[in-house]
Protein backbone atom coordinates (compact mmCIF):
# COMPACT_ATOMS: atom_id res chain seq x y z
CA UNK A 1 0.00 0.00 0.00
CA UNK A 2 1.38 3.57 -0.85
CA UNK A 3 1.17 5.83 1.68
CA UNK A 4 1.14 9.73 1.25
CA UNK A 5 1.17 12.21 3.43
CA UNK A 6 1.74 16.12 4.19
CA UNK A 7 2.78 17.29 7.66
CA UNK A 8 2.14 20.46 9.51
CA UNK A 9 4.69 21.19 12.14
CA UNK A 10 3.31 23.95 13.79
CA UNK A 11 5.07 23.92 17.12
CA UNK A 12 8.23 22.34 18.86
CA UNK A 13 5.79 20.91 21.25
CA UNK A 14 3.03 19.07 19.26
CA UNK A 15 1.88 18.62 15.67
CA UNK A 16 -0.69 17.55 13.90
CA UNK A 17 -0.58 16.00 10.23
CA UNK A 18 -2.64 15.10 7.23
CA UNK A 19 -1.87 11.50 6.19
CA UNK A 20 -3.72 9.63 3.34
CA UNK A 21 -3.28 6.07 1.62
CA UNK A 22 -4.21 4.39 -1.39
CA UNK A 23 -7.83 2.30 -0.20
CA UNK A 24 -10.84 0.48 -1.69
CA UNK A 25 -12.77 1.03 1.47
CA UNK A 26 -13.57 4.77 1.22
CA UNK A 27 -17.09 5.89 0.97
CA UNK A 28 -19.69 6.58 -2.24
CA UNK A 29 -20.55 10.09 -2.76
CA UNK A 30 -23.61 11.67 -0.04
CA UNK A 31 -26.74 10.99 -1.58
CA UNK A 32 -30.01 10.68 0.01
CA UNK A 33 -30.17 13.87 2.13
CA UNK A 34 -33.63 15.13 0.74
CA UNK A 35 -34.51 18.05 -1.39
CA UNK A 36 -34.01 20.92 0.64
CA UNK A 37 -30.18 19.74 1.05
CA UNK A 38 -29.93 18.32 -2.12
CA UNK A 39 -30.57 22.17 -3.30
CA UNK A 40 -27.98 23.45 -1.50
CA UNK A 41 -24.96 20.83 -2.00
CA UNK A 42 -23.35 22.44 -5.35
CA UNK A 43 -23.29 25.39 -3.20
CA UNK A 44 -21.73 23.76 -0.23
CA UNK A 45 -19.22 22.21 -2.28
CA UNK A 46 -18.10 25.43 -3.50
CA UNK A 47 -17.63 26.83 -0.16
CA UNK A 48 -15.32 23.90 0.77
CA UNK A 49 -12.95 25.21 -1.59
CA UNK A 50 -12.60 29.12 -0.42
CA UNK A 51 -14.36 29.37 2.64
CA UNK A 52 -11.98 28.44 6.08
CA UNK A 53 -13.92 25.03 7.95
CA UNK A 54 -15.60 28.02 10.86
CA UNK A 55 -17.49 29.40 8.14
CA UNK A 56 -18.36 26.22 6.51
CA UNK A 57 -19.66 25.02 9.50
CA UNK A 58 -21.58 28.60 9.90
CA UNK A 59 -23.11 27.94 6.68
CA UNK A 60 -24.01 24.67 7.41
CA UNK A 61 -26.02 25.53 10.58
CA UNK A 62 -27.99 28.55 8.67
CA UNK A 63 -29.12 25.33 6.95
CA UNK A 64 -29.35 22.58 9.00
CA UNK A 65 -31.27 19.74 7.21
CA UNK A 66 -27.14 19.37 5.37
CA UNK A 67 -26.59 17.95 8.75
CA UNK A 68 -29.98 16.46 9.38
CA UNK A 69 -30.62 18.96 12.36
CA UNK A 70 -33.75 20.73 13.71
CA UNK A 71 -33.56 24.34 13.81
CA UNK A 72 -33.73 24.39 17.14
CA UNK A 73 -30.33 22.45 17.79
CA UNK A 74 -28.69 24.15 14.75
CA UNK A 75 -29.55 27.70 17.01
CA UNK A 76 -27.99 25.65 19.98
CA UNK A 77 -25.40 24.33 18.46
CA UNK A 78 -23.48 27.80 16.55
CA UNK A 79 -22.50 29.89 18.92
CA UNK A 80 -20.56 26.66 21.35
CA UNK A 81 -19.13 25.51 18.02
CA UNK A 82 -18.10 28.97 17.03
CA UNK A 83 -16.22 29.71 20.39
CA UNK A 84 -14.44 26.37 19.80
CA UNK A 85 -13.34 28.05 15.90
CA UNK A 86 -12.28 30.98 17.89
CA UNK A 87 -9.93 29.18 20.13
CA UNK A 88 -8.20 27.33 17.15
CA UNK A 89 -7.97 30.28 15.49
CA UNK A 90 -5.11 31.09 18.32
CA UNK A 91 -3.96 28.03 18.74
CA UNK A 92 -0.59 27.52 17.34
CA UNK A 93 -1.49 23.88 16.82
CA UNK A 94 -4.29 23.67 14.88
CA UNK A 95 -4.41 27.55 13.17
CA UNK A 96 -3.39 26.74 10.29
CA UNK A 97 -4.58 22.54 9.58
CA UNK A 98 -6.93 22.28 6.93
CA UNK A 99 -10.39 20.83 7.15
CA UNK A 100 -11.63 17.80 6.19
CA UNK A 101 -14.86 18.68 5.19
CA UNK A 102 -13.86 18.71 1.20
CA UNK A 103 -13.08 15.10 1.28
CA UNK A 104 -15.79 14.37 3.14
CA UNK A 105 -18.40 16.01 1.09
CA UNK A 106 -16.41 14.71 -2.27
CA UNK A 107 -18.27 14.58 -5.89
CA UNK A 108 -16.33 11.61 -6.31
CA UNK A 109 -15.74 8.76 -4.24
CA UNK A 110 -12.12 9.28 -3.24
CA UNK A 111 -9.30 7.01 -4.01
CA UNK A 112 -7.46 7.14 -0.84
CA UNK A 113 -8.23 7.62 2.65
CA UNK A 114 -7.71 10.65 4.74
CA UNK A 115 -7.09 11.52 8.32
CA UNK A 116 -6.20 14.43 10.51
CA UNK A 117 -3.76 13.18 13.27
CA UNK A 118 -2.44 14.95 16.75
CA UNK A 119 1.12 14.09 17.62
CA UNK A 120 2.29 15.29 20.81
CA UNK A 121 5.25 16.15 22.07
CA UNK A 122 8.15 13.37 23.46
CA UNK A 123 6.45 10.51 21.23
CA UNK A 124 7.53 7.22 22.69
CA UNK A 125 6.28 3.72 22.71
CA UNK A 126 4.56 4.27 25.58
CA UNK A 127 2.61 7.16 24.25
CA UNK A 128 -1.23 6.26 24.74
CA UNK A 129 -3.43 6.04 21.52
CA UNK A 130 -6.92 7.23 20.58
CA UNK A 131 -9.18 6.65 17.98
CA UNK A 132 -11.72 8.97 16.95
CA UNK A 133 -15.04 8.31 14.46
CA UNK A 134 -16.75 11.30 13.47
CA UNK A 135 -20.58 11.75 14.00
CA UNK A 136 -23.10 12.55 11.07
CA UNK A 137 -22.03 16.23 9.07
CA UNK A 138 -18.40 14.84 8.41
CA UNK A 139 -15.47 14.85 10.22
CA UNK A 140 -14.92 18.83 11.99
CA UNK A 141 -11.23 19.37 13.12
CA UNK A 142 -13.28 20.96 17.02
CA UNK A 143 -13.42 17.08 17.56
CA UNK A 144 -10.32 16.74 17.43
CA UNK A 145 -9.09 20.10 19.17
CA UNK A 146 -11.57 19.63 21.72
CA UNK A 147 -9.67 16.15 22.59
CA UNK A 148 -6.29 16.75 22.71
CA UNK A 149 -6.84 20.19 25.04
CA UNK A 150 -8.00 17.10 27.26
CA UNK A 151 -5.11 14.63 25.93
CA UNK A 152 -2.54 16.49 24.97
CA UNK A 153 -0.05 13.32 25.55
CA UNK A 154 -1.99 11.05 23.33
CA UNK A 155 -1.74 10.30 19.56
CA UNK A 156 -5.52 11.09 18.33
CA UNK A 157 -6.30 9.90 15.14
CA UNK A 158 -9.53 11.07 13.32
CA UNK A 159 -10.17 9.19 9.52
CA UNK A 160 -12.23 11.04 7.64
CA UNK A 161 -15.22 8.94 6.22
CA UNK A 162 -17.89 10.86 4.26
CA UNK A 163 -20.92 12.52 5.56
CA UNK A 164 -20.73 9.79 8.77
CA UNK A 165 -18.77 7.89 10.70
CA UNK A 166 -21.63 5.40 10.86
CA UNK A 167 -20.88 3.31 8.37
CA UNK A 168 -17.11 3.57 8.61
CA UNK A 169 -15.24 -0.54 8.10
CA UNK A 170 -12.72 -2.02 10.28
CA UNK A 171 -11.11 -2.11 7.10
CA UNK A 172 -10.86 1.59 6.73
CA UNK A 173 -10.06 1.68 10.22
CA UNK A 174 -7.07 -0.33 10.18
CA UNK A 175 -5.69 1.11 7.17
CA UNK A 176 -5.62 4.57 9.20
CA UNK A 177 -3.84 3.20 11.98
CA UNK A 178 -1.44 1.35 9.90
CA UNK A 179 -0.94 4.98 7.97
CA UNK A 180 -0.14 6.91 10.61
CA UNK A 181 2.33 4.34 12.48
CA UNK A 182 4.37 3.98 8.94
CA UNK A 183 4.71 7.92 8.65
CA UNK A 184 5.24 8.17 12.29
CA UNK A 185 7.37 5.95 12.53
CA UNK A 186 6.11 4.21 16.01
CA UNK A 187 4.91 1.06 17.19
CA UNK A 188 2.57 2.16 19.91
CA UNK A 189 2.96 -0.28 22.98
CA UNK A 190 -0.52 -0.69 23.94
CA UNK A 191 -3.48 -1.17 21.14
CA UNK A 192 -5.50 2.31 20.85
CA UNK A 193 -9.03 2.75 22.55
CA UNK A 194 -11.76 3.56 20.10
CA UNK A 195 -14.19 6.34 20.08
CA UNK A 196 -16.92 7.40 18.50
CA UNK A 197 -19.57 10.26 18.96
CA UNK A 198 -23.38 10.06 17.71
CA UNK A 199 -23.20 8.12 14.22
CA UNK A 200 -19.69 7.66 14.72
CA UNK A 201 -20.51 5.38 17.98
CA UNK A 202 -23.25 3.70 16.32
CA UNK A 203 -20.23 2.64 13.91
CA UNK A 204 -17.37 2.51 16.67
CA UNK A 205 -19.49 -0.50 18.35
CA UNK A 206 -19.83 -2.35 15.18
CA UNK A 207 -16.03 -1.79 14.21
CA UNK A 208 -15.08 -2.48 18.47
CA UNK A 209 -17.50 -5.78 17.42
CA UNK A 210 -16.15 -7.35 15.16
CA UNK A 211 -12.64 -6.80 15.89
CA UNK A 212 -12.98 -6.38 19.81
CA UNK A 213 -8.54 -7.65 19.87
CA UNK A 214 -7.58 -4.26 17.49
CA UNK A 215 -8.78 -1.70 20.73
CA UNK A 216 -8.31 -1.43 24.21
CA UNK A 217 -11.46 -0.30 24.76
CA UNK A 218 -14.66 1.27 22.85
CA UNK A 219 -15.67 4.55 24.46
CA UNK A 220 -19.23 6.00 22.77
CA UNK A 221 -20.56 9.32 23.25
CA UNK A 222 -24.30 10.45 22.59
CA UNK A 223 -24.85 7.02 20.62
CA UNK A 224 -26.04 3.38 21.87
CA UNK A 225 -25.41 0.08 20.80
CA UNK A 226 -26.84 -0.84 17.49
CA UNK A 227 -29.24 -4.21 17.98
CA UNK A 228 -27.37 -6.25 15.80
CA UNK A 229 -24.17 -6.18 18.13
CA UNK A 230 -26.31 -5.46 21.53
CA UNK A 231 -25.52 -8.36 23.12
CA UNK A 232 -22.27 -9.03 22.41
CA UNK A 233 -21.32 -5.48 23.12
CA UNK A 234 -23.51 -5.62 26.53
CA UNK A 235 -21.02 -8.77 27.73
CA UNK A 236 -17.74 -6.26 27.43
CA UNK A 237 -16.14 -4.92 30.11
CA UNK A 238 -14.07 -2.44 28.36
CA UNK A 239 -16.66 -0.82 26.09
CA UNK A 240 -18.86 2.20 27.83
CA UNK A 241 -21.24 4.43 27.08
CA UNK A 242 -22.43 7.91 27.35
CA UNK A 243 -25.17 9.89 26.83
CA UNK A 244 -27.01 13.08 27.65
CA UNK A 245 -30.35 12.32 29.99
CA UNK A 246 -32.69 14.43 27.30
CA UNK A 247 -32.02 12.04 24.19
CA UNK A 248 -34.93 10.69 23.02
CA UNK A 249 -33.39 6.81 23.76
CA UNK A 250 -33.09 8.12 26.96
CA UNK A 251 -36.22 9.76 27.92
CA UNK A 252 -38.28 6.76 26.35
CA UNK A 253 -36.48 4.05 28.69
CA UNK A 254 -34.32 2.03 26.36
CA UNK A 255 -31.52 3.40 28.51
CA UNK A 256 -32.75 1.94 31.67
CA UNK A 257 -33.43 -1.71 29.59
CA UNK A 258 -29.56 -1.75 29.40
CA UNK A 259 -28.74 -0.56 32.50
CA UNK A 260 -30.95 -3.23 34.46
CA UNK A 261 -29.37 -6.01 32.03
CA UNK A 262 -26.10 -4.65 33.35
CA UNK A 263 -27.67 -5.20 36.99
CA UNK A 264 -28.25 -8.81 36.06
CA UNK A 265 -25.43 -9.69 34.63
CA UNK A 266 -23.64 -12.65 36.66
CA UNK A 267 -20.07 -10.68 35.33
CA UNK A 268 -19.40 -7.15 34.54
CA UNK A 269 -20.11 -5.41 31.35
CA UNK A 270 -20.57 -2.28 29.25
CA UNK A 271 -21.66 0.81 31.65
CA UNK A 272 -23.90 2.97 30.82
CA UNK A 273 -23.97 6.74 31.83
CA UNK A 274 -25.91 9.86 32.04
CA UNK A 275 -25.09 13.50 32.06
CA UNK A 276 -27.40 15.16 33.71
CA UNK A 277 -29.66 17.63 32.09
CA UNK A 278 -27.27 17.34 28.57
CA UNK A 279 -28.76 16.87 25.32
CA UNK A 280 -27.39 15.30 21.88
CA UNK A 281 -24.42 18.06 22.21
CA UNK A 282 -23.30 17.49 25.99
CA UNK A 283 -19.70 17.10 24.65
CA UNK A 284 -19.70 21.06 24.29
CA UNK A 285 -22.32 22.09 26.49
CA UNK A 286 -21.44 19.92 29.29
CA UNK A 287 -17.30 20.12 28.52
CA UNK A 288 -16.37 19.55 32.43
CA UNK A 289 -18.93 16.56 33.15
CA UNK A 290 -18.15 14.63 29.54
CA UNK A 291 -14.10 15.63 30.22
CA UNK A 292 -14.11 14.00 34.03
CA UNK A 293 -15.92 10.97 32.94
CA UNK A 294 -13.88 10.35 29.13
CA UNK A 295 -10.63 10.44 32.06
CA UNK A 296 -12.12 7.84 34.58
CA UNK A 297 -12.28 5.41 31.20
CA UNK A 298 -8.98 6.24 29.70
CA UNK A 299 -6.57 5.41 31.82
Amino acid sequence: MLILWHGLSICPAAEVRIVEWESRSTTAPVTGLGREAEAWLPTFRLALETLPESAIVGLALSQPAMLGLPPDQANGLLPLVSRRYEMMAVDPVYARVPSALPYCFAAIQPPKGRATVYVPDGLTPATKFMVFLHGYGGSFLWYQHYLSERFPDRVILCPAFGISGGSMSVTYVREAIRAVQAQLGWKPGRAPDLMGLSAGGFGASVIFNSSPSDFRSLLVLAAYPPVAVEASILGKANAAFLAGDQEAFVLDGRWRRWQEIQRKRPRAGAVFSLVPGGGHFFMLTHADETTQWLQQRLK
